[in-house]
């Protein structure tokens, strides 16, 4: 429809750590300093916005 693939991609990162927020930190208070690790910090767009949406710096470690 149009849409650029970067966008998609963007939304779907979005989207990934909204659905996270949302079901796996509702309720909770999310203190820094946040460490992020696993298969999906390696994911640049969804280290993006995590640092957006919660306003901070998550500290990521290049080994995961």
């Amino acid at each position: 429809m149009g849409y650029k693939k970067e966008d998609i991609i963007a939304g779907l990162c979005k989207s990934v750590v909204a659905n996270y927020l949302n079901n796996v930190g509702k309720g909770k208070k999310i203190n820094e300093p946040i460490v992020f690790q696993g298969g999906v910090s390696k994911n640049d767009g969804v280290v993006k916005y995590f640092n957006e949406i919660l306003n901070t710096n998550v500290i990521v470690d290049k080994n995961s």
